[in-house]
């Protein structure tokens, strides 16, 4: 994206903490882009004693690696069937832009990276902050990051148990006697957390319901965004996030919570797809396994029973 003028050993620079590449955009403008730590590292051997006015990158014979021995080096690196000829240095930012609309860059961060003067040219590409911080060049870098996979849902169990078979004396119909015409219930959500190399993780939510008329049975918002800030404080790291199309996943205030988090990106389930949720199987085993045939008296007997169930690898997040 740079071959347009030759950069120098001068041209690497440091900004506010930032390290960055210095450039002139077309018009003349200088602007700069911020060198994720990776690349850092791989210009490094390059500015080593070497004066502020020399070349940045060189070819074997000395000279400087302008905008033509970049084009060459592009179409030779190109991958069987693809046609050279096809290939220049505008390719390389058509690749930039969509590999940072791809990781959740906004337009307007596209439009920065790229030196568009109106959305409309970045919009042509259709694969989709100003501060240094915020900047695309990072969020690409960090999109190779190993992340945690959670998946999520929710489930809501009563006082009256779920039947299942169960051992009795020949001839008696086993019986589990409830308390009639109880409104409460409990309600939980949670993460199964999955990453490469590493043991499985659970961590939920509970919600009692006490049975009153006025009262929320379900989850709120601020339930889910306070399980997701849980979830990242345990995890220790960004999370990529799957769960279903539930009305209140979508809710404007958790919209505008998620989106300012770029620990967090989220990936919602096709509709009546249960299949592809791992947590469908807990609450599957809890059903026929721990909750099975038990009367609770109380909502906290329940809630104890559930714990219990998820055993010591689970964690239940702060309410």
């Amino acid at each position: 994206m740079l071959a347009r003028r030759t950069l120098t050993v001068g041209s690497v620079a440091m900004d506010a903490g930032h390290t960055v590449i210095v450039f002139r955009r077309k018009g003349g403008r200088t602007d700069r882009l911020p060198v994720p730590p990776r690349v850092r590292a791989l210009l490094e051997p390059l500015l080593d004693d070497r004066a502020p006015g020399e070349p940045l990158l060189v070819r074997e014979g000395g000279g400087p690696f302008d905008r033509w021995r970049t084009t060459t080096a592009l179409r030779r690196a190109a991958t069987a069937g693809v046609d050279p000829a096809k290939l220049t240095p505008h390719t390389a930012r058509a690749t930039a832009a969509t590999l940072a609309l791809d990781a959740g860059v906004p337009l307007a961060g596209v439009q920065e990276l790229l030196g568009h003067a109106s959305p409309v040219t970045t919009q042509r590409y259709n694969r989709g902050r100003r501060k240094l911080d915020s900047h695309a060049a990072y969020r690409m870098g960090r999109r190779r990051l190993t992340r945690r996979l959670p998946f999520e849902d929710e489930a809501g169990f009563s006082m009256t148990p779920p039947h299942a078979k169960t051992w009795s004396q020949r001839g008696r119909t086993p019986v589990v006697r409830v308390r009639g015409r109880s409104r409460r219930r409990i309600s939980i959500a949670a993460l199964t957390c999955y990453k490469p190399g590493r043991r499985s993780r659970l961590i939920y939510r509970p919600r009692h319901d006490d049975g009153r008329r006025d009262g929320r049975k379900g989850f709120s918002w601020r339930d889910y965004r306070d399980l997701l800030i849980a979830a990242h404080q345990q995890l220790g790291g960004p999370i990529v996030l799957v769960w279903d199309n539930l009305n209140v996943h979508k809710a404007a205030d958790l919209q505008k919570f998620t989106e300012a988090r770029d620990w967090l990106t989220i990936y919602y389930l096709p509709p009546y797809a249960p299949g592809l949720n791992p947590v469908e199987e807990i609450w599957s085993l809890l059903r026929r396994g721990w909750l099975s045939n038990v009367a609770s008296v109380a909502l906290n007997t329940s809630s104890s029973a559930s714990g219990a169930a998820y055993g010591t690898s689970s964690t239940a997040a702060n309410s």
